[in-house]
């Protein structure tokens, strides 16, 4: 862990979509342009997650905001039409000091984000805003992924915040994320518990451990050793964000300037059938970053 992470000043700030939003940004005025594209207008409006109404996609004067309310990561982005279908977005996120890249098309009022080169894809419904791109027709062809030439495009395990079940938010820039594989569990078989450490100032050497709690008795946040049924989740994921390629690359593979660390966990737990709750512990050994037990992640199973 550096030197930093030890001895980091926690500051806690908090900024409404209003706040972040209200203000005309300088990237609202000049949207970069691209060989092959040209600036895409008429995207800005607000967006709904399909499935999840309290998540949100926001974009106005060359801002974005992305999740709910109270918990959401935002920045700035650029917009490039390719052609009357589909355009690329570039958010450059601030709250986690990162690039990425979606490809966008619509059906009706519902749009789907591809990121790049990936190919995970996050439908939103336009709530605010006029109707943007032509209709691609059922049984179209899918965009292209942009992948450098010679380059097989990576699928990380490690869970993104906004397609994450829950979200949490521990000091000194640390943040946990998790999601459950199935997303709709149920009683028959095993559900995986994936669940993504990731810190702006390097590796944080911890452990993750789950197991299913009692809703009517959440555990509390220091009650770290109330209960012996915790099992630890392996680490099957590591990477460290290149800021040369702008890219995330395994840890053990990192070479140059890096910045971002992740660290992803799985855990497989028997739930029972109804309305449960999973705990998640983190086991922390950097004195900047608090051990924490995780308890209001409320989820149904089948």
């Amino acid at each position: 862990m550096s030197a930093e992470l030890r001895h980091i000043r926690i500051d806690v700030v908090q900024i409404s979509p209003s706040e972040l939003l209200g203000a005309k940004g300088k990237a609202g005025a000049r949207a970069k342009r691209h060989k092959g594209g040209a600036a895409a207008k008429g995207i800005e409006g607000e967006y709904r997650q399909v499935g999840h109404t309290a998540i949100r996609l926001i974009l106005k004067n060359g801002r974005y905001l992305w999740g709910a309310p109270d918990i959401h990561d935002h920045g700035t982005y650029t917009a490039e039409r390719q052609d009357d279908f589909s355009c690329i977005i570039k958010f450059r996120s601030k709250a986690f000091n990162m690039l990425k890249e979606c490809c966008v098309t619509r059906r009706g009022r519902t749009y789907t984000l591809t990121e790049l080169p990936k190919g995970g894809e996050t439908k939103f419904k336009l709530k605010q805003g006029k109707l943007f791109l032509s209709e691609m027709r059922a049984g179209a062809g899918k965009p292209l992924s942009i992948t450098p030439r010679g380059e097989a495009a990576p699928a990380w395990k490690k869970v993104e915040p906004s397609t994450a079940a829950v979200t949490f938010y521990l000091p000194a820039e640390s943040l946990i994320v998790a999601s459950a594989i199935p997303a709709r569990p149920s009683s028959k078989t095993p559900t995986v518990i994936r669940v993504t450490h990731s810190n702006e100032y390097g590796r944080v050497d911890s452990d993750v451990f789950v197991r299913p709690g009692d809703p009517s008795r959440p555990l509390g946040e220091r009650d770290l050793d109330a209960v012996s049924d915790w099992r630890q989740a392996k680490l099957v994921e590591e990477l460290l964000w290149n800021d040369r390629r702008q890219a995330w690359v395994l840890r053990s593979k990192a070479k140059g300037a890096t910045s971002v660390w992740s660290g992803t966990y799985e855990a497989s737990i028997q739930l029972p059938t109804g309305r449960q709750q999973i705990e998640l512990k983190i086991v922390s050994r950097v004195q900047a970053v608090p051990s924490v037990v995780l308890s209001n992640w409320k989820i149904y199973v089948r």
